[in-house]
């Protein structure tokens, strides 16, 4: 018996020349609803986002801040409140921030939808700095950084000098001056007779002697202004005397190279 269907492919042609027909036969007016509709929907988009862009900031994300509190680093952007998210120059907002002692970096991105991404790198500190002005932060490339508060947490040596009389927050010290003295501080880490942490104050008032102070017993230590290894390795071979001696000792003199001067 024959099959007289038709194949389909050609039954499938069919099926959408019925759609493509009654599509034709949909009303003009039904079409032109649609079509208009369409139109005005993106159109609405169109003119709605230049006037979401043009308005101000709502939100501001600040990444990378340890020490500087996050209303401070919000008050350090300096933005017009008045000021819409499409106008902000990121470029200038940086530099607010770098005008700020301790930010050492500052990038500011306008980010979707009405944000600003915030990225701060805080400058490092490497010691306290007491002056006759006060006391204050050294950072890692010299500057002199304000202490923002006195629970700082900070675990520093304290380096003393009464000489320094016109000093200010962002002034940056010469490193040259201070070469010797960090020299030591690195010293004093991996030193085991005395740590580091055994120092209460590294003293450089004297421009010929750098003095030490113990803790807890307040003992000074005289070192001069060179060879500080050579002369921190006799406190070695004079550990057994310095224990005897501990509560009577005022200070020690490492500057002779025949010994050392106990008072």
């Amino acid at each position: 018996m024959k099959d007289y269907s038709l194949p389909k492919n050609q039954l499938k042609k069919m099926d959408q020349d019925d759609s493509e027909e009654k599509l034709k036969k949909l009303p003009l007016l039904l079409r032109s609803v649609f079509l208009f509709g369409g139109i005005f929907l993106v159109g609405m988009v169109l003119f709605s986002l230049p006037r979401y862009f043009f308005q101000p900031a709502d939100t501001i994300h600040i990444h990378g801040n340890h020490v500087l509190s996050e209303d401070l680093v919000k008050r350090l952007l300096d933005i017009d409140k008045e000021t819409n998210w499409i106008n902000l120059d990121p470029y200038l907002l940086s530099l607010n921030l770098t005008k700020h002692a301790w930010v050492d970096k500052g990038i500011v991105h306008r980010t979707f939808p009405l944000s600003i991404d915030v990225f701060i790198t805080e400058r490092v500190p490497i010691a306290y700095l007491k002056t006759r002005k006060g006391l204050f932060l050294l950072g890692n490339d010299c500057l002199v950084l304000k202490v923002l508060s006195p629970d700082d947490g900070w675990d520093l040596p304290v380096i003393v000098n009464n000489n320094i009389k016109d000093i200010k927050v962002k002034d940056k010290l010469s490193k040259a001056s201070l070469s010797n003295v960090l020299k030591l501080i690195e010293l004093l880490k991996t030193n085991k007779i005395l740590p580091l942490d055994a120092v209460s104050e590294i003293n450089m008032t004297d421009p010929f002697n750098i003095e030490l102070i113990t803790i807890p017993q307040g003992i000074k230590i005289k070192l001069g202004y060179e060879n500080f290894e050579r002369k921190l390795s006799k406190l070695h071979y004079f550990k057994p005397t310095l224990k005897k001696l501990n509560k009577k000792i005022k200070y020690l003199d490492l500057r002779y190279n025949q010994g050392v001067v106990i008072r």
